[in-house]
């Protein structure tokens, strides 16, 4: 959740309201079929771009809202952190991701929705997330000068 002003929303309450705001998100992927791996190949393979325009509508409306947010002061827009850019980590990343998003058939945010009912296939994906991420992490003095590199 962003970093709402702390003297309308309390830090306590704006967890409850991240958590809320990921349940109806969760929902809302499931209901559009998101949870289902053909529909998220589609896009790789050219059949359905409903994956596309959902993910781009989000984001704009993320974009937006942050902006707005931050006009009527209901957001401290100085606090958010952006990442800075490395771009052979980010290309290489982005193509490790793309290959596992088409070989496994999920992405990280749609392999939770579709364990969440129960889909063993979006289980063994999460597994295999949680095994590249220890290996990144006990991998990293190897790859630091990597991950670090064209900043």
């Amino acid at each position: 959740m962003g970093p709402l002003v702390p003297d309308i929303i309390g830090n306590e309450l704006n967890l409850v309201v991240a958590l809320f705001i990921g349940l109806l998100f969760g929902a809302i992927l499931e209901q559009a079929g998101f949870s289902t791996s053909k529909k998220l190949v589609g896009l790789f393979y050219g059949y359905d771009f409903t994956v596309l325009r959902v993910f781009f509508t989000a984001g704009t409306v993320a974009m937006v809202g942050v902006i707005v947010f931050d006009h009527f002061g209901l957001l401290d827009i100085s606090v958010i952190y952006i990442n800075p850019t490395f771009l052979w980590s980010a290309l290489i990343g982005g193509a490790i991701m793309g290959l596992g998003f088409v070989i496994g058939g999920f992405c990280p945010g749609t392999s939770i929705c579709a364990a969440a009912i129960g889909k063993q296939d979006a289980m063994f994906f999460i597994l295999g997330s949680v095994f590249g991420i220890l290996f990144f992490t006990e991998g990293y003095p190897l790859l630091e000068d990597l991950y670090k590199g064209s900043f």
